[in-house]
């Protein structure tokens, strides 16, 4: 649209090797050059909290010494799921044939490299957690969660993209 910058994008290739250092995928991730984003325009606010490493630290000594389960899970493509509040138009990627000349892309969905990723992945993951799983969070750490459920206290942190649960009877 007039008055609009677009955002460059960029192709990622990546090779992933399996324990004997042989090829067993390719991968290719299009991403946005997000230091071009205007902030006011492109996005608002971009700060997402990380947990913090004590916190886990401590999760991990009181699971180990109590012997709790615990389950690691890093959520693939986090990012690619988290809808956009703001317009952002990009351009079309390298490779991509379209007939009519200046044509761009609306974002609907983030991409890697916008700055607002992973903090609208952090909001979505947090409501979840919160109002569909009834879960709480801890008032020192944002990113650290917990529940009884069942007879079983269960604890989940969150960093990023990655989620660590540890779980035991009361």
């Amino acid at each position: 649209p007039d008055g609009r910058k677009t955002i460059d994008t960029r192709w990622v290739f990546a090779k992933k090797f399996n324990e004997r250092g042989e090829v067993i995928r390719f991968k290719a991730r299009l991403v946005a050059r997000g230091f071009q984003q205007q902030e006011g325009i492109d996005y608002n606010e971009t700060f997402s909290p990380t947990g913090r490493m004590k916190s886990l630290k401590t999760l991990l000594a009181i699971s180990a010494e109590r012997d709790y389960e615990m389950k690691q899970i890093d959520f693939n493509t986090a990012f690619l799921n988290v809808k956009l509040d703001e317009e952002i138009f990009v351009k079309l990627p390298q490779g991509y044939k379209c007939e009519q000349p200046g044509s761009v892309l609306r974002l609907v969905k983030a991409i890697y490299g916008t700055k607002q990723a992973s903090r609208g992945w952090w909001l979505e993951l947090d409501a979840f957690l919160k109002d569909k799983l009834s879960y709480q969070s801890s008032p020192l750490d944002e990113c650290l969660y917990w529940k009884h459920v069942n007879g079983y206290t269960i604890f989940v942190a969150l960093y990023v993209d990655d989620m660590v649960g540890f779980f035991t009877r009361q």
